[in-house]
């Protein structure tokens, strides 16, 4: 960016109006960011198994977040086992809502749309479950509690809803 070697991942400064680096970059592709203001904390998705570079380097697949505070690099649990496509930072309930190709993280079964506790640190399915194939983004609605989804998907992971490529789920009922 400017001239300057910039790693997939950059920060504009507006006081100082230049770009900047973040945590040394990630590896390979970042395809989705979600930004915890209060906390000054970016979450990063994507395809990779590493990010920063150096004794800053961390092992963390396909999801990381960098603490702006603490200039440093943090997994998520064990990462997720397929690319992340999309990624959102829901504040109230203090949880990260992914999707994509993946199908686990760690031993846990995590399909397509996953759920990371910040306070736990613990991935799981949404509760109502989740779908039959790949997410590719998502969309939280604050006033209704609603998520809404996109993807290659055709019904719900059982196939009792039939969810032609979007759906909707409802966080407070826990249900498509």
């Amino acid at each position: 960016v400017s001239g300057q070697p910039i790693e997939n991942i950059a920060v504009y400064d507006l006081k100082e109006k230049s770009w900047k680096h973040v945590g040394e970059g990630v590896p390979h592709v970042a395809s989705s960011l979600a930004i915890d203001e209060a906390n000054e904390i970016i979450y990063v998705s994507g395809i990779f198994t590493k990010v920063g570079k150096g004794k800053d380097e961390i092992k963390a697949n396909n999801i990381a977040a960098f603490d702006v505070k603490q200039n440093k690099w943090f997994s998520l649990g064990e990462g997720l086992n397929r690319d992340c496509m999309s990624i959102l930072y829901d504040s109230s309930a203090s949880k990260i809502y992914a999707s994509g190709a993946f199908t686990s993280s760690g031993n846990t079964d995590v399909r397509y749309i996953g759920v990371y506790d910040i306070q736990t640190k613990i991935w799981s399915e949404l509760k109502g479950g989740t779908v039959n194939k790949m997410c590719r983004v998502l969309l939280k609605n604050d006033e209704t509690n609603e998520l809404y989804a996109g993807g290659m998907f055709t019904c719900t992971f059982d196939n009792k809803v039939a969810l032609p490529y979007l759906g909707k789920y409802n966080l407070k009922e826990d249900k498509w």
